[in-house]
């Protein structure tokens, strides 16, 4: 019994590091609609904030004078919106490539409304 108990706290304790709590590793499409449909496009930074302190993500940056470039392969960088909020949402090992980490911005019109989110994947490797 005491076996069990053990390799089910350690499973437990591998799916959270890992990142499988919140489906860091799922397509950055995917977490972005997931984050849509917690903080809708029309919501304000304070939603978004207390959202991001719920989850107990790290905030990068609020910046209230610029918006986020968002660049993605094959398509011209652009500024998206004229604030932005940034978070980690954490870590994964992708081994043995090395360790991604998640992070989202969120773009604010000048009515401070949400017009765009952005996931960026990045991957520092041995």
């Amino acid at each position: 019994m005491k076996s069990r108990f053990f390799i089910c706290v350690i499973f437990v304790g591998a799916l959270i590091v890992s990142g499988c709590s919140i489906g860091l590793r799922r397509d950055s499409e995917k977490i972005e609609a997931s984050l849509l449909e917690i903080t809708p496009l029309g919501s304000s930074p304070e939603v978004v904030l207390e959202f991001i302190k719920k989850k107990e993500w790290q905030t990068k940056g609020y910046s209230q004078q610029s918006g986020f470039y968002k660049q993605q392969p094959g398509r011209k960088a652009e500024t998206v919106g004229t604030s932005h909020i940034q978070a980690s949402l954490g870590d994964y090992c992708h081994f043995p490539i090395g360790t991604t980490n998640t992070s989202a911005f969120w773009g604010f019109d000048s009515d401070r409304r949400l017009i765009g989110i952005w996931i960026w994947k990045t991957t520092d490797s041995l």
